[in-house]
Protein backbone atom coordinates (compact mmCIF):
# COMPACT_ATOMS: atom_id res chain seq x y z
CA UNK A 1 0.00 0.00 0.00
CA UNK A 2 1.62 3.30 -1.14
CA UNK A 3 -0.12 6.29 0.78
CA UNK A 4 1.72 9.52 -0.71
CA UNK A 5 -1.11 11.82 -0.20
CA UNK A 6 0.27 14.13 2.36
CA UNK A 7 3.80 13.87 1.13
CA UNK A 8 6.29 12.31 -1.33
CA UNK A 9 7.87 8.56 -1.65
CA UNK A 10 11.09 8.04 -3.32
CA UNK A 11 12.56 4.11 -3.80
CA UNK A 12 15.60 4.15 -4.88
CA UNK A 13 17.30 1.56 -7.74
CA UNK A 14 17.61 -1.83 -7.02
CA UNK A 15 15.52 -1.68 -4.19
CA UNK A 16 12.77 -3.99 -3.25
CA UNK A 17 9.27 -3.84 -1.36
CA UNK A 18 8.13 -7.07 -0.44
CA UNK A 19 4.54 -8.14 -0.11
CA UNK A 20 2.07 -6.47 2.51
CA UNK A 21 4.28 -3.33 2.99
CA UNK A 22 2.54 0.33 3.86
CA UNK A 23 4.07 2.96 2.92
CA UNK A 24 2.47 6.11 4.60
CA UNK A 25 3.71 10.05 4.65
CA UNK A 26 3.06 11.93 7.01
CA UNK A 27 3.66 16.04 6.82
CA UNK A 28 6.94 16.80 6.08
CA UNK A 29 7.42 13.64 6.22
CA UNK A 30 8.10 11.90 3.29
CA UNK A 31 9.07 8.04 2.19
CA UNK A 32 12.56 7.42 0.98
CA UNK A 33 14.35 4.34 0.29
CA UNK A 34 17.90 4.70 -0.92
CA UNK A 35 19.62 2.55 -3.63
CA UNK A 36 19.62 -1.19 -3.04
CA UNK A 37 17.54 -0.96 0.02
CA UNK A 38 15.13 -4.19 1.01
CA UNK A 39 11.47 -3.96 2.87
CA UNK A 40 10.80 -7.29 4.35
CA UNK A 41 7.26 -8.57 3.99
CA UNK A 42 4.37 -6.52 6.40
CA UNK A 43 6.71 -3.70 7.25
CA UNK A 44 5.47 -0.72 8.23
CA UNK A 45 7.10 2.38 6.65
CA UNK A 46 5.62 5.63 8.30
CA UNK A 47 7.22 8.81 7.20
CA UNK A 48 10.78 7.26 7.54
CA UNK A 49 13.99 7.29 5.20
CA UNK A 50 15.83 4.14 4.78
CA UNK A 51 19.32 4.67 3.55
CA UNK A 52 21.49 2.94 0.62
CA UNK A 53 22.05 -1.06 1.35
CA UNK A 54 20.24 -1.57 4.79
CA UNK A 55 17.58 -4.34 5.22
CA UNK A 56 14.23 -3.57 6.79
CA UNK A 57 12.82 -7.01 8.78
CA UNK A 58 9.59 -8.67 8.07
CA UNK A 59 6.96 -7.02 9.98
CA UNK A 60 8.70 -4.08 11.44
CA UNK A 61 7.88 -0.58 11.85
CA UNK A 62 9.51 2.47 11.60
CA UNK A 63 7.89 5.20 12.44
CA UNK A 64 7.67 9.30 11.53
CA UNK A 65 11.15 11.00 10.96
CA UNK A 66 13.15 7.57 11.85
CA UNK A 67 16.38 7.34 9.72
CA UNK A 68 17.94 4.13 9.09
CA UNK A 69 21.63 4.17 8.11
CA UNK A 70 23.61 2.22 5.39
CA UNK A 71 24.06 -1.22 5.73
CA UNK A 72 21.72 -1.49 8.57
CA UNK A 73 19.56 -4.12 9.56
CA UNK A 74 16.50 -3.47 11.59
CA UNK A 75 15.05 -6.81 12.68
CA UNK A 76 11.87 -8.38 12.09
CA UNK A 77 8.72 -7.40 14.17
CA UNK A 78 11.14 -4.14 15.77
CA UNK A 79 9.44 -0.86 15.68
CA UNK A 80 11.68 2.39 15.35
CA UNK A 81 10.71 4.83 17.27
CA UNK A 82 9.18 8.61 15.91
CA UNK A 83 12.91 10.29 15.34
CA UNK A 84 14.84 7.73 15.83
CA UNK A 85 18.27 6.86 13.94
CA UNK A 86 19.74 3.16 13.69
CA UNK A 87 23.15 3.89 12.94
CA UNK A 88 25.10 2.73 10.35
CA UNK A 89 26.43 -1.24 10.42
CA UNK A 90 23.97 -1.67 13.07
CA UNK A 91 21.73 -4.59 13.98
CA UNK A 92 18.65 -3.21 16.20
CA UNK A 93 15.87 -5.32 17.74
CA UNK A 94 13.24 -4.54 20.03
CA UNK A 95 10.50 -2.23 20.91
CA UNK A 96 11.40 0.33 20.94
CA UNK A 97 14.08 -0.54 18.70
CA UNK A 98 17.70 -0.51 20.02
CA UNK A 99 20.94 -0.91 17.65
CA UNK A 100 22.63 -3.87 19.91
CA UNK A 101 25.64 -4.23 18.37
CA UNK A 102 27.57 -3.71 14.60
CA UNK A 103 26.76 -6.11 11.92
CA UNK A 104 29.29 -9.13 11.34
CA UNK A 105 31.48 -9.12 7.79
CA UNK A 106 28.82 -12.18 6.90
CA UNK A 107 25.72 -10.60 8.07
CA UNK A 108 26.80 -7.28 6.04
CA UNK A 109 27.07 -9.37 3.39
CA UNK A 110 23.15 -10.85 3.40
CA UNK A 111 22.45 -7.62 4.30
CA UNK A 112 23.69 -5.98 0.75
CA UNK A 113 23.24 -8.98 -1.41
CA UNK A 114 19.63 -9.32 -0.20
CA UNK A 115 18.19 -6.91 -2.61
CA UNK A 116 20.55 -7.84 -5.63
CA UNK A 117 19.16 -11.29 -5.49
CA UNK A 118 15.45 -9.70 -6.36
CA UNK A 119 16.71 -7.67 -9.03
CA UNK A 120 18.40 -10.32 -10.30
CA UNK A 121 15.22 -12.80 -10.19
CA UNK A 122 13.27 -9.93 -11.44
CA UNK A 123 15.65 -9.80 -14.97
CA UNK A 124 15.31 -13.35 -15.16
CA UNK A 125 11.11 -12.98 -15.36
CA UNK A 126 10.93 -10.13 -17.57
CA UNK A 127 13.87 -12.14 -20.24
CA UNK A 128 11.18 -15.46 -19.66
CA UNK A 129 8.09 -13.01 -20.46
CA UNK A 130 9.65 -11.46 -23.46
CA UNK A 131 10.46 -15.16 -25.00
CA UNK A 132 6.94 -16.49 -24.41
CA UNK A 133 5.77 -13.02 -26.28
CA UNK A 134 7.35 -13.30 -29.26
Amino acid sequence: VLRGDIDWIEVGDDSNVQDGCVFHTSHGAPVILGKGVTIGHRAIVHGATVKDQALIGMGAILLDRATVEERALVGAGAVVKEGGTIPSGMLAVGIPAKAIRPLTPQETKVVVDRAGEYVEAASKYAAAIRAANK
